[in-house]
């Protein structure tokens, strides 16, 4: 019953005709999200200096923490599939692209891009956007290939950058962008478009050498991290898997490789000494390759 709705202990009777048939002791522990919690949607995309935000998707616990980056969000209402928020006016912040995380109390977390705060509204206007990224990966390394960006809101002006390399740019519209990609190794790279005006629009983009993912079953645990991060995944065949840790430039900033045994697997990381932010591991063993994005608090 709702009257119950508190963890403790409590003493239950059951009486019938004034007698007592059953007596005994009730216990109500706090809810625990059995499966991960999963965004599938952030509204408003972009907010002006404060106000109320929703988040809906799936899985979220009633005792769950949602975070912007590393601060913890106030929480207005919550429900297994949303969650309303009192946004806090964070005056002069104009980063483009922030984290949003919602982790539940058994460490199982679930993150996505937000917009970010909006100080001019007029600067709605002038914020690029990527809608499509063509081709979506490069087969081989070390080949100079054309990209062609589609989007909205891009500048003339615009500079584009894969990783820390500034991009060539062969033609640019406010929708389109041809640039070109000079010879470099296989990895995951942040594309950036960056207007005159500071803000930018990213995703990843990445050299993947034609090789396979690893089994669906790879999860990654917990995210956002604060000192470890486990890997489990399974192995067709006994390999060297080697973990590597890159920044949102594409820069290596921890590598390990782990001898494994065909089956499941499982490794752990020591992300301890990595500053706050944006990360991508990548796992491969030489005949398959996975990766995905996790948050450092």
């Amino acid at each position: 019953p709702s009257s119950l709705s508190v963890a403790g202990t409590y003493a239950v009777q059951v009486v019938q005709n004034g007698s007592t048939i059953f007596a005994g002791i009730l216990s109500m522990i706090p809810e625990i999200a059995i499966f991960a919690p999963a965004i599938s949607n952030i509204f408003p995309p972009y907010l002006r200096e404060s106000g109320i935000m929703t988040i809906t998707g799936v899985n979220f616990s009633t005792q769950a923490v949602v975070r912007l980056d590393t601060t913890v969000l106030p929480i207005v209402s919550v429900s297994p599939t949303q969650i309303m928020l009192a946004f806090p006016p964070f005056l002069g912040y104009r980063i483009p692209t922030m984290i949003i995380s919602v982790t539940n109390p058994d460490g199982q977390s679930a993150i996505r891009d937000f917009g970010g705060i909006i100080i001019d509204p007029n600067d709605l206007q002038l914020l690029p956007a990527i809608s499509r990224v063509s081709p979506n990966n490069l087969g081989l390394e070390n080949s100079a290939i054309t990209l062609t960006i589609t989007g909205f809101n891009f500048s003339t002006q615009a500079i584009v950058r894969l990783g820390a390399t500034v991009l060539e740019i062969r033609s640019i519209s406010s929708t389109r962008i041809v640039a070109h990609v000079p010879p470099i190794p296989a990895g995951n790279y942040l594309l950036s478009v960056t207007n005159p005006n500071g803000y930018a629009a990213d995703q990843f983009w990445g050299i993947i050498v034609g090789v396979k993912n690893l089994d669906l079953s790879t999860t990654l645990f917990p995210n956002p991290a604060t000192t470890a991060l486990t890997l489990e995944t399974t192995l067709d065949r006994a390999s060297t898997l080697v973990l590597a840790v890159r920044n949102i430039l594409g820069e290596l900033v921890l590598e390990e490789r782990r001898d494994a045994a065909s089956g499941r697997f499982t490794a752990t990381l020591d992300v301890s000494a990595l500053a706050s932010g944006v990360y991508l591991l990548e796992a491969s063993n030489g005949a398959a390759r996975w990766s995905q994005k996790f948050v450092k608090y």
